[in-house]
């Protein structure tokens, strides 16, 4: 099997998770204004993304379900874990130390 079939194969499998991914972030956040909802909608599809691609790698492919996905992905969304961004909670911008956040 060559590099570029295995690309496709996991990238087919995820595509057919996709609208499953979707809908279930969709519920999860059904109560967000319209802008909102569809950041934390791509939020979660590139979490799963990124998930789904660690299980290729781990060749744990059988094991990835999309609901199982979706969820873990809306989890780490609510607690403020985004794909790409620091997670050094004592960083200027983090959401938990952000003085928007501070209490007082």
């Amino acid at each position: 099997m060559t590099p570029v079939t295995v690309t496709t194969e996991w990238h087919e499998r995820f595509v057919q998770m996709l609208p499953s991914i979707q809908r279930y972030a969709s519920m999860a956040f059904r109560h967000m204004k319209t802008e909102a909802r569809e950041e934390a909608i791509s939020d979660v599809i590139a979490n799963s993304l990124v998930a789904f691609v660690r299980l290729v790698e781990l060749n744990k492919v059988a094991i990835a379900y999309a609901t199982v996905l979706a969820r873990y992905a809306v989890a780490h969304y609510r607690d403020g874990r985004r794909v790409g961004t620091c997670t050094n909670s004592k960083h200027s911008v983090h959401p938990l130390t952000s003085p928007l956040m501070s209490c007082v």
